[in-house]
Order: structure tokens, then C-alpha cells, then sequence
């Protein structure tokens, strides 16, 4: 397993936690999703390939959020 890191902006609370993991788990490959809203952040563990900053920004624009590059 493979460890990616991402900051997120616009998370307050545990509820955007969990819509993030929610969202991000979904995608093929990405075996689970840790976010945390007082870092801004999101540790995902994927299998082969990283999933690209393309998807990952059209998935968490789409629940509200702003990935930060």
C-alpha cells in the first residue's frame, strides 16, 4: 500500500470529514480514506497508482471542497 497525503480546504467539522471519505473511497484502487478537518487534510492508501490530482479535484469540488495544491 501506497500513502498519499492531500490538503483540503473548506473542512470545519467531522461531517466533511466523513463526506470526503466517503467520495474518495469510492475510487477504484483506493483501499481507505483518513480525513481530518483541524489539519486540512486527507491521508489516502491506494494500490498501484496514485489516483491523478485531476480526479481527485473534480470529486472534492463536487461535495463542496477545494483541494489546495
Amino acid at each position: 500500500m501506497e500513502k498519499l497525503t492531500i490538503k483540503i480546504e473548506g473542512m470545519s467539522c467531522g461531517g466533511c470529514e466523513k463526506t470526503i471519505e466517503s467520495v474518495l473511497v469510492k475510487v477504484n484502487g483506493i483501499a481507505s480514506v483518513k480525513a481530518d478537518h483541524v489539519s486540512k487534510t486527507a491521508t489516502l492508501e491506494y494500490q498501484n497508482e496514485a489516483p491523478s490530482q485531476e480526479l481527485l479535484n473534480t470529486l472534492i469540488s463536487r461535495v463542496g471542497f477545494k483541494l489546495i495544491d
